[in-house]
């Protein structure tokens, strides 16, 4: 996947350079003077407008440009152009429709001057270029804003510090929500489904991505670019199609409690994951990732992901057998897999010999890089042992290469229930966490309590 802005996001570099092109006049209906903006009443607005004073502004009714008496032309800068700091635009519900006739933004915010302290809310943004964007706007909010069917961007923030999107929908755009050369940003009890990409973080340290649901995007739930110390947390990334979160150049990433499943995989130029880096670090914790095509972390180009109490998983019903997993991968790719039985060979990985069990569910890892390792915790429960009828004191981790399982040298804590391994030479490998079973051993298991 190439790191430059694809197709879908050409209007947000034509916002980049809008300039002094923004007029400060002509609009639909007459700018408000600074006397009535001083009032405490806030300043109705009937159609398309520029606004170059302080004050609230409110949509007195829907606007839909190509019906109405402003005749709006395709060289439009924006339906309402915000060209003044402490501002703030509540639609009152209602809505900005470009019926995909103009190429302008519904919503635009910026000068070439630094703007401060504008606030975008309570509107729905369709058929524009882009739906809500703030250009060199520091402080900019975009809240209870949603901006479907744009053929760029539903909501960007572009040069703006500390930038606030908070309970946005965004639905078929060209990218969800966009955050661009916008550092100390945040996005927000967020819902971006069926666009070009759900959330995209470029050039933009500090930002985080906090309980938002981003799923069915053609490329990525959250795609992060360029950018530093970014945490996504709180967030379902469901149905994207080539990664849940991917991560290119970008280091110390925190993604805590995260739902990642059913990355759908089709054709892509690069690997599909769950979890996907490229020359990124990031620390994974308190997640689950499961059913995802291909991997549900891949890491590459000197990537290295640290994981903690992590949930992988095969499939959809995999949770029963699933682990709370840590590990330290780099150059490392990871999935749920399935052990065969003796009576059905048709699986990934060869069946355990017969005097051995499994206790947890199975992974299997591939080096993307010849330097790739994996160092593995594992942290079992009693009732996995005794589901599994094995024997505690004897399990070890087993990997599987070129159809048989060997065992690796475990470091086993029976106290605090985990096992430790490192491995390397992956190559498409099954790894497991294998017990004797008590019917060779000769010995049994009580009711123990889970840990």
């Amino acid at each position: 996947m190439s790191e430059r802005p694809t197709a879908f996001f050409v209007v947000v570099l034509v916002l980049a350079a809008f300039g002094s092109a923004i007029p400060a006049s002509g609009s639909a209906n007459e700018t408000p003077t600074a006397e009535t903006n001083a009032s405490a009443q806030p300043i109705e607005l009937r159609s398309c407008t520029t606004i170059t004073r302080p004050g609230t502004y409110v949509l007195a009714n829907d606007f839909v440009p190509g019906r109405d008496t402003t005749n709006l032309t395709d060289d439009l800068s924006a339906c309402i152009s915000i060209q003044a700091s402490n501002v703030v635009l509540d639609g009152r519900g209602h809505t900005l429709d470009g019926e995909r006739r103009y190429p302008a933004p519904g919503v635009l915010v910026g000068t070439t001057e630094l703007l401060r302290n504008v606030t975008v809310e309570n509107l729905t943004a369709t058929g524009w270029g882009a739906g809500v964007g703030f250009v060199r706007v520091r402080d900019a909010v975009a809240r209870n804003v949603t901006a479907r069917g744009n053929l760029g961007d539903g909501v960007v923030a572009l040069g703006s510090e500390n930038a606030t999107i908070a309970d946005v929908t965004a639905r078929r755009n060209g990218i969800g929500v966009y955050v661009f050369d916008s550092p100390r940003s945040s996005v927000t009890d967020t819902e971006s489904t069926r666009n070009g990409e759900g959330v995209r973080i470029l050039r933009s340290d500090d930002v985080v991505v906090n309980a938002t649901a981003a799923s069915g995007n053609d490329l990525t739930g959250v795609g992060v670019f360029q950018s530093d110390r970014v945490t996504v947390a709180d967030s379902r990334l469901e149905g994207n199609v080539f990664a849940g979160v991917a991560l290119f150049s970008s280091q110390r990433a925190r993604l805590r409690n995260l739902s990642v499943t059913n990355t759908t995989a089709v054709t892509t130029a690069e690997v599909p994951a769950g979890v996907y880096l490229s020359g990124s670090a990031a620390r994974l914790s308190r997640s689950t990732l499961r059913n995802n095509s291909e991997w549900a972390v891949y890491a590459t180009g000197a990537s290295r992901a640290v994981g903690r109490r992590v949930r992988i998983g095969a499939s959809e019903d995999s949770e029963a057998t699933e682990r709370r997993l840590s590990f330290e991968a780099t150059d490392v790719a990871l999935r749920g897999a399935e052990v065969a039985s003796s009576d059905n060979g048709e699986s990934v990985l060869p069946p355990l010999p017969t005097e051995r069990q499994t206790v947890g569910g199975t992974l299997l890892a591939d080096a993307t890089e010849a330097s790739g390792t994996l160092t593995l915790t594992s942290r079992y429960r009693n009732a996995d042992v005794v589901r599994a009828s094995a024997l505690e004191p004897t399990l070890a981790f087993y990997r599987a290469d070129d159809g048989n399982w060997t065992r690796v040298e475990t470091d086993l804590d029976v106290e605090a229930n985990v096992a430790t391994a490192t491995f390397d030479d992956l190559n498409e490998t099954g790894i497991a966490l294998v017990g004797e079973g008590l019917a060779e051993t000769g010995e049994e298991v009580g009711n123990e309590s889970t840990a």
